[in-house]
């Protein structure tokens, strides 16, 4: 994208960025990519911000919201990204805080668990508990909150199959 002015740059770079919330990170290099100068680079990302074309912490709530309730993910996973991004710690906390329930979030985890499981082979209880715990734990859930779920999905599911078991008798 050679012989562009300045101008055409900031207009697409603000079109970049009303189209969904972007990180600085992707900004940087998105104008790296339209071979903007480097001494214009941080002046442009400073203008976005001032205009508020660029808000990390905004960026941050849509992110968590986003990969939780669409790709569920778990906490260690989008912290993991962010940091990718180069979202700041604070903001990643905040981001946490306002967008996760930790009621829903536990449910999540015992949903995922629950669905994985009837595509689980495994017979032995044991193994089948690990790889429930290796799937979950992929996803980027916290292992205290893995065992504890799969402990809760796993009684439920042999209270369901003894009821099941209990009515095919009648």
């Amino acid at each position: 994208m050679q012989n562009q002015t300045l101008n055409d740059i900031i207009e697409k770079i603000q079109n970049y960025c009303a189209y969904q919330e972007r990180s600085m990170h992707d900004v940087r290099k998105k104008l790296r990519d339209y071979e903007t100068p480097p001494e214009s680079i941080e002046g442009i990302v400073q203008s976005l911000t001032e205009m508020r074309f660029i808000d990390e912490q905004r960026y941050a709530n849509s992110f968590v919201r986003g990969k939780f309730l669409y790709k569920r993910w778990g906490r260690i996973k989008i912290r993991q990204e962010l940091r990718g991004h180069g979202v700041a710690a604070s903001f990643i906390d905040q981001a946490f805080a306002s967008e996760l329930n930790d009621d829903a979030y536990f449910e999540t985890l015992i949903h995922i668990i629950k669905h994985k499981s009837k595509s689980i082979r495994e017979a032995h209880p044991y193994k089948r508990k690990q790889k429930l715990a290796q799937y979950a734990a992929g996803r980027g859930f916290e292992l205290d909150l893995i065992w504890e779920a799969i402990a809760q999905a796993t009684s439920t599911d042999e209270s369901d199959t003894e009821a099941d078991e209990d009515d095919s008798w009648h």
